[in-house]
């Protein structure tokens, strides 16, 4: 779960599992639900289990690879990744996969990678890592697409 895309069908074969462990049997054959699905999938401060849904824990799980990609820069697996597909002009992540197998997981650790970022927070210190248009630094746009309007406006 931390390094592949669980399918659809195994995400469902699990959870079904999972529900059969809190069925309990009254006579021979009436089965009843210990407790509701909706409060058990809850997070604890809901009053509920924790367990979450797989497929959602299974892209932050892989999002990490995203995270350990720029902080083991020099790590054999990071080297690998760059020397494969490259690395994006921001510096910190790599190029796109365009070719996803069994061996090669990574398509789907880059598909995660919009998600991640959007909780990805810089910390200024470091010029090659950090864009100063580019960036997110009012948790909704980057500078450039806030100001591309009245830039635009100014020109003409």
């Amino acid at each position: 779960m931390s390094m592949y895309r669980m399918p659809v069908v195994v995400s469902k074969l699990a959870e079904k599992m999972m529900r059969q462990l809190l069925w309990a049997r009254l006579g021979s054959e009436v089965l009843i639900s210990l407790v509701k699905w909706d409060q058990v999938i809850a997070p604890k401060t809901f009053r509920g289990l924790g367990i979450g849904n797989l497929l959602v824990q299974n892209k932050a799980l892989v999002s990490k690879w995203l995270w350990r990609f720029d902080n083991e820069e020099q790590a054999y697996w990071a080297q690998v990744i760059k020397s494969i597909y490259g690395v994006s002009t921001n510096g910190w992540d790599s190029g796109l996969a365009n070719e996803v197998t069994y061996r090669a997981p990574w398509k789907f650790i880059w598909s995660c990678r919009e998600e991640f970022e959007k909780g990805l927070r810089h910390k200024v210190g470091n010029i090659r890592k950090i864009s100063f248009w580019a960036d997110v630094w009012n948790e909704e746009n980057s500078l450039r697409e806030t100001f591309e309007d009245l830039y635009e406006l100014s020109r003409q």
